[in-house]
């Protein structure tokens, strides 16, 4: 897509958990040992955050843009969308859907748009 970019980290294994559904019966009374279909692994995507900060932080000092448009929850990238903001670059996080903003991303941002799902 022209003037989008997507920044995608790496995936790394955080091991195996105990599925949400188990812990969810042990909350209600039902102790049981946990069989194989109780664990799940668990994955995390590492790297994203610092990849967009440098992109922000690039675009934002090189003054190549007027206005940045993020769609996070994460606030790991609030440096950089200050910075951005103090080089006079608009900033804006999208809100997709009923997902809720971290209220200091929210903040941290000139504005807020909101993004519809079509159901």
């Amino acid at each position: 897509m022209n003037l989008v970019a997507l920044r995608c980290g790496q995936t790394r294994s955080r091991g195996w958990h105990l599925s949400e559904a188990y812990l969810r019966q042990l909350t209600h009374g039902e102790l049981r040992r946990p069989k194989a279909e109780d664990y799940e692994l668990r994955f995390e995507q590492k790297g994203v955050d610092m990849r967009i900060g440098i992109d922000v932080a690039t675009l934002a000092l090189n003054r190549h843009v007027d206005r940045i448009i993020v769609a996070t929850n994460d606030t790991d990238l609030i440096p950089a969308l200050k910075l951005a903001r103090r080089s006079g670059i608009q900033v804006v996080i999208a809100q997709i859907g009923s997902f809720n903003l971290h209220r200091d991303l929210v903040e941290d941002a000139d504005f807020r748009r909101h993004y519809p799902v079509a159901a």
